[in-house]
């Protein structure tokens, strides 16, 4: 059974209060279309990811409420991000969080993420309402 699924440039995520590592990533493989997401181990679902991030031809991803995984434990964001981090080498994807405080929190404490991602402070809030004169 062939399977099609629809490209998805940037993928919007938000992580639900009191996260997992498997549940992280059965948001991810739902956002990218997969019809059994709560299938498999945590590892047989971060291949699935892969997979599917190269099949929706995803670029970016965006993840928004990041100040969620510090609500949980240390050890939680810690994976996390090592999963954010595998997606970022293995698919070539840019990750965007979208809380500065967290983001910085995670950068600092994680070698792994200071390597690879810069820390960029946004002074203005995005307001589409707003013109440029």
């Amino acid at each position: 059974m062939n399977i099609k699924y629809n490209a998805v440039p940037v993928l919007r995520l938000t992580v639900a209060g009191n996260p997992t590592l498997k549940k992280l990533a059965e948001e991810i493989l739902m956002a990218l279309g997969d019809p059994s997401p709560s299938d498999g181990t945590t590892h047989k679902k971060t291949n699935r990811i892969v997979k599917l991030v190269h099949m929706a031809k995803t670029r970016t991803m965006i993840i928004d409420d990041f100040q969620n995984l510090f609500y949980k434990n240390m050890n939680t964001a810690m994976h996390v991000s090592d999963l954010f981090v595998f997606l970022a080498d293995r698919c070539g994807i840019v990750l965007i969080i979208s809380d500065l405080e967290s983001a910085k929190a995670l950068h600092d404490a994680f070698p792994q993420l200071s390597r690879r991602a810069q820390v960029t402070p946004s002074t203005t809030r995005f307001n589409p309402m707003q013109r440029n004169s």
